[in-house]
């Protein structure tokens, strides 16, 4: 314990703590199963706890106090301690009672906030609502008629709320439970109920009163919380970011492991941190490290320093660290968070004879970081693109011609950036040697007319002229995989339009080169490139200063385009002059001609309303914005019933009780994940027949492939696309 916690129990200061047993009697005879529960759950099957309880001083007065526990697990996993905060909410409970003593006058108000007021009177067993009530539980007045509210809490949260009523009528002066209801429609909404109890001078229950309001928003946020900050916490250790904690009452230091490892030790080897610490840094910096501690202590501000550390091996590390205060009511320090993490190499990078490794570790870690953030960016982009697509769908409320054009701009927008994160993944994959390429024999006429058709009209607005030649030595045929080959001869073309000249041209020659490899030369009438641009020309993000431009591009096509024909054995070169244009030269491996796949013709588009597809689909999403998105596209299939379920407990109870046609499963819940609700669903007798489709925002080919074999019926990318989605439901639920 810290000193504030012996004060709050009313306690005398002492070295340690004191007994459980001793601290659990002057815990009110009222909490103090409550507070055995909580420690029992850290105990055996909880990583946290939060819980209040009064305590009763010396003097006699009451306090009330919050706790919130958190378990700290050994390298194994095992538990092996669990640390704490206890603050006193004494005054804030009081002004909760005093605040719950003007509820009835505050009806009107209530109902017209949303806020549902419930009044019991245990005489007579009857229950009064307002109408809010009835709205809160999502069902009508005459539901009830032969129900009572525990019908329509959710089955998982049945037995805790009705637990938390008898309690406080058993004994308490209040009622306080959050649990989770299922409306008529299938959905699912988080209540927070708060009551108080009035006792006649006999102490027996003479009323209960109290309001429910809808938590669900504020839930969904929790979680959110909750997953940015395991989030944060996996991104700090992928980082090499350790972690520690200094308490100032004390002198006790705590490590993660991560601290450890820079500091070149092992827990064993260091014993007890309070003493023993210091000694991993460099002697002649402990007086600068000391003086900082100091003046960041006596002017309460953070601690911001770099020193240099001994490894046992001799070996010499500089460590940064960072660390913030945290301060009592009283704005006295108490104790000091931070993180450290190596900056030996930044250090060394100083240094000329460095400069080149540090540029390549750098631009690896930037490529890993944006390969480990596109996926994150394609969740709202989900929404940007999912809701711009209805407005432009949507028949009963169309667009002017203006505000379809701003619409235009905002989803063209949105596809550059989708068009962007995949070029980011596709370098990151490339750069880690996960891409896998399908090679084969691509005939090379048919390719560059598909290319040159799809770059056409573009160069048709400007006047630009597009010509094809072909020498008599052209092989029919170059290795390479199809796919990636249009996707840099894309990329090329579409280049030699954007930065060409008005009413210029575009020279695409086929022919080959000494050794008999497919060759294939882009060559357009710009302005040309410097020889320094040339050498900044395929690093990934450098636009070449262009970045102001009004011309739209990413900066990653061309080095993509480069890793691309190197893994396909190939070279990518390019030669410029100034004022006369640029030429980039393909180089592939020949291959003989084989059978290729032909791509149909695109699907009509599926924006028009359609009575005959019939069916109910489930919907699995935490995410409000995806799931109205979703909603607001099946309105083009009025016929078609969706349900909808913000995590895996509520799907399964869902999938058996509604017994959906389709199943859509996001892949990453607050609860589980799309592979494994899968199973469960599979598992369950009542929904083993339900086809299901995973959604995701990873497009990594390996999920894809993962997904389709563990049973799913097929694998729908966000954002989606409005057609392909419609597309989809259609040929899913004709099928059933």
């Amino acid at each position: 314990w810290d000193t504030l916690i012996f004060d709050l129990f009313g306690i005398a200061p002492a070295s340690r703590a004191p007994r459980f047993a001793e601290a659990l009697n002057r815990v009110h005879p009222a909490d103090r199963l409550a507070v055995l529960q909580a420690f029992e759950r850290l105990r055996t099957d909880a990583d946290a706890a939060s819980y209040e309880f009064r305590v009763i001083r010396p003097d006699g007065s009451e306090r009330q106090l919050e706790a919130r526990g958190h378990v700290i697990r050994a390298p194994a996993g095992s538990r092996r301690r669990a640390i704490g905060i206890v603050r006193d909410v004494t005054e804030t409970r009081r002004a909760q009672r005093e605040r719950d003593a003007l509820a009835e006058r505050m009806q009107l108000i209530a109902e017209s906030v949303g806020v549902g007021v419930w009044d019991w009177d245990p005489s007579s067993h009857q229950s009064s609502w307002n109408e809010q009530m009835y709205a809160l539980f999502g069902h009508p007045r005459e539901w009830f008629a032969d129900r009572t509210w525990l019908d329509a809490v959710h089955p998982d949260d049945r037995a805790a709320a009705e637990a938390a009523l008898k309690t406080a009528l058993a004994g308490g002066d209040r009622f306080d439970s959050e649990f989770r209801v299922v409306w008529a429609d299938g959905s699912v909404h988080w209540i927070a109920s708060r009551g108080r109890i009035q006792r006649d001078a006999a102490g027996r229950v003479a009323r209960a009163i109290g309001f429910n309001i809808d938590i669900t928003e504020r839930r969904r946020a929790e979680q959110e919380s909750r997953e940015l900050l395991e989030r944060m916490r996996l991104t700090a250790s992928a980082a090499g970011i350790g972690m520690w904690e200094l308490d100032l009452a004390t002198g006790e230091m705590r490590w993660d492991e991560q601290t450890y490892r820079l500091a070149g030790r092992t827990p064993g080897e260091l014993g007890d941190l309070r003493t023993s610490w210091t000694r991993v840094i460099h002697p002649d910096d402990l007086p600068m490290m000391r003086a900082a501690q100091r003046r960041a202590l006596a002017e309460l501000q953070p601690l911001d320093l770099e020193l240099r550390i001994l490894w046992p091996t001799g070996e010499l590390r500089f460590l940064a660290l960072r660390a913030q205060l945290q301060v009592d009511e009283r704005g006295r320090p108490i104790k000091q968070f931070g993180v450290v993490f190596d900056v030996t190499e930044r250090r060394l990078a100083e240094s000329a004879l460095r400069a080149k490794e540090t540029a390549e570790r750098a631009n690896q870690a930037k490529t890993e970081f944006l390969s480990r953030m596109s996926h994150e960016l394609r969740t709202p982009l989900n929404a940007i693109l999912g809701f711009t697509q209805i407005l432009e769908l949507d028949q009963q409320h169309p667009l002017a011609a203006a505000q379809r054009d701003r619409v235009r701009h905002i989803k063209e927008a949105g596809w550059h950036l989708l068009a962007l994160i995949d070029e980011i993944l596709d370098l990151s994959r490339i750069e880690s040697g996960k891409a896998k390429l399908a090679l084969a024999a691509v005939p090379l006429a048919e390719v560059i007319d598909e290319c040159v058709t799809l770059v056409a009209p573009d160069a048709a607005k400007r006047g630009i002229d597009i010509t094809v030649q072909r020498s008599a030595d052209v092989p029919a045929a170059a290795w390479a995989d199809r796919t990636r080959l249009k996707q840099v001869l894309l990329n090329l073309l579409s280049n030699a339009v954007k930065y060409n000249r008005e009413r210029g041209s575009v020279r695409v020659t086929l022919g080959a080169d000494a050794d008999g490899n497919a060759l294939i030369a882009v060559r357009d009438t710009g302005h040309g490139l410097s020889a320094r641009q040339i050498d900044q020309l395929f690093q990934p993000f450098n636009r070449l200063g262009l970045e102001s431009a009004p011309i739209q591009g990413t900066g990653i096509g061309l080095a993509l385009s480069l890793k691309l024909i190197e893994r396909m054995g190939g070279r990518l070169e390019v030669s410029s002059e100034l004022q006369v244009g640029t030429e980039f030269r393909v180089t592939l491996p020949a291959a003989r001609a084989g059978a290729h796949e032909r791509h149909a013709a695109p699907a009509p588009a599926a924006g028009t309303p359609r009575g005959d597809v019939r069916g109910g689909v489930l919907y699995v999403e935490d995410n409000a914005d995806n799931v109205a998105i979703v909603e607001q596209m099946l309105a083009l299939r009025p016929q078609v019933k969706l349900f909808a379920a913000a995590d895996g407990a509520t799907a399964r109870v869902l999938a058996a009780v509604c017994q959906p046609d389709l199943i859509l499963l996001d892949m990453r819940l607050p609860d589980t994940d799309g592979l494994t609700l899968l199973r469960e669903l599979r598992a369950q007798p009542e929904t083993s027949h339900i086809p299901c489709v995973a959604l995701s925002a990873s497009a990594l080919p390996e999920d894809v492939a993962q997904a389709r074999q563990q049973g799913f019926v097929d694998y729908w990318t966000k954002p989606l696309d409005a057609a392909q989605f419609l597309r989809g439901i259609d040929t899913l639920l004709a099928a059933r």
